[in-house]
C-alpha cells in the first residue's frame, strides 16, 4: 500500500477508500512526516469543502488528533516545530471559516424561525377574532384545535420582545375567551335540557290529569309514564325555575295516590336511572 494508491483513489473521487488507505498508512507510521503531511492536507481539504458542517468539523478534528499523535512520535527539531506551529495555525484558520459558515446558517435559521413565528402570531390574532364570533360548539372546538397546532409550531426561543409581548397577551386573552365560550356553550346545553324537561313535565301533568283513574289505580301505567318522561331527569342540571315546576307536578301526582301508591312512587323515584 502506498501514497500513490491513496492519490489515485482521491483523484478518482473515491473519498471513502482514500480515507481508509491514508488512515491505514498513518496508523502504521505515526511519525512519518510525508504520510502525515498527506493525511493532514487531505483532512484539511475536506474540512474546507462546501459540504455539511458536521463532516467538515469531523475532518478537522481528525486532522488535529493526527497532529497530536505525529508531534508525539516524530523527531523534533526547529524546522519540525515551526511546521507543527503552522499546522495548528492552519487548523485555527479552517475552524474560523467553519464558525463563520455556522454563524451564517444560524442567522438564516433565526430569520426563518422569526418569520414563521410572525406568521403564526398573525394567524392566532385572526383566529381569535373568528372564535369570538363562533356560535357553533363543534366549529369552536375545531378552531381551538387549530390554535393548539399553531402554538405547538411556535418557537419561543426566536421571539423578539414585541412578539413575546403579543404572544403572552394572546395567551391570556385566549384563556379568557375559551373559558367564556365554554361557559356559554354549557349554559346553552343546560338551557335546552331544561326546555325539554319542562315540556316533558307538562306532558306528564296533562296525561295524568286527563285520566287520573288510569294512573292512580294501575301503578304499571304510572310507572311507564314517569320513567321516561319525569323521574329520569338529572336534577343537578335543572334550573331553579324548572325544579319548582317539577316539584309542583310531583307533589300533585303524589297527593293523588293511595298510601301504597305513594310508597311505590317513592321507590320508583329512587331507583329510576337518571340521564343528562
Amino acid at each position: 500500500m502506498s501514497l500513490q494508491l491513496f492519490k489515485k483513489l482521491f483523484d478518482e473521487n473515491n473519498i471513502y477508500m482514500a480515507d481508509v488507505v491514508i488512515k491505514n498508512m498513518l496508523n502504521k507510521s505515526k511519525g512519518d512526516t510525508e504520510i502525515f503531511n498527506e493525511f493532514f492536507e487531505f483532512k484539511c481539504r475536506l474540512a474546507s469543502w462546501d459540504i455539511d458542517i458536521h463532516t467538515r468539523q469531523a475532518s478537522l478534528q481528525e486532522a488535529q488528533a493526527a497532529l497530536i499523535v505525529y508531534s508525539e512520535n516524530t523527531d523534533l527539531d526547529e524546522d519540525t516545530i515551526r511546521s507543527i506551529e503552522s499546522y495548528y495555525n492552519r487548523i485555527s484558520e479552517i475552524q474560523g471559516d467553519i464558525e463563520d459558515v455556522q454563524s451564517v446558517i444560524i442567522e438564516k435559521e433565526m430569520q426563518k424561525a422569526e418569520q414563521l413565528n410572525r406568521k403564526i402570531l398573525d394567524k392566532l390574532v385572526e383566529l381569535q377574532s373568528y372564535i369570538m364570533k363562533i356560535t357553533d360548539k363543534d366549529k369552536f372546538y375545531k378552531r381551538l384545535q387549530e390554535v393548539q397546532t399553531l402554538e405547538n409550531s411556535l418557537n419561543e426561543n426566536y421571539l423578539d420582545e414585541s412578539s413575546k409581548t403579543l404572544y403572552y397577551n394572546l395567551t391570556d386573552q385566549y384563556s379568557e375567551l375559551v373559558n367564556e365560550k365554554i361557559e356559554k356553550f354549557n349554559w346553552e346545553e343546560d338551557r335546552d335540557y331544561n326546555l325539554k324537561v319542562t315540556n316533558d313535565i307538562k306532558y306528564v301533568y296533562e296525561q295524568f290529569k286527563g285520566d287520573e283513574g288510569k294512573y292512580k289505580n294501575t301503578f304499571s301505567n304510572l310507572k311507564r309514564l314517569l320513567e321516561n318522561h319525569f323521574l329520569n331527569f338529572d336534577q343537578s342540571r335543572l334550573f331553579g325555575e324548572t325544579q319548582i315546576y317539577f316539584n309542583q307536578v310531583y307533589t300533585y301526582i303524589f297527593n293523588k295516590l293511595s298510601e301504597d301508591g305513594k310508597f311505590e312512587l317513592t321507590q320508583l323515584a329512587i331507583s329510576t336511572e337518571k340521564c343528562g
